[in-house]
């Protein structure tokens, strides 16, 4: 189903979704949804990874100066 097809409801629980298992897949560190995403021919569908990725980069960011287990390295660089 397209992503316009879907109830305004629908399309913020589908984002939450498409998030959600963006950041799964960073933490552990595959690409499997997140190409799935990428590569999906509904530009939406598209458009709402690529904002995702972009609000986890910003909420991630600021406390990188410190351990960030988001993306499974601590600030040493050390995986845990």
């Amino acid at each position: 189903m397209r992503f316009y097809d879907l109830s305004k409801e629908e399309r913020a629980n589908h984002a939450a979704r498409i998030s959600k298992d963006i950041l799964s897949d960073i933490r552990k560190n595959t690409r499997t949804k997140i190409a799935g995403y990428f590569s999906d021919e509904d530009t939406y569908i598209r458009k709402s990874a690529y904002l995702s990725v972009g609000k986890i980069y910003d909420e991630k960011k600021r406390p990188a100066k410190k351990n960030n287990p988001a993306f499974g390295l601590t600030a040493g660089g050390k995986r845990f």
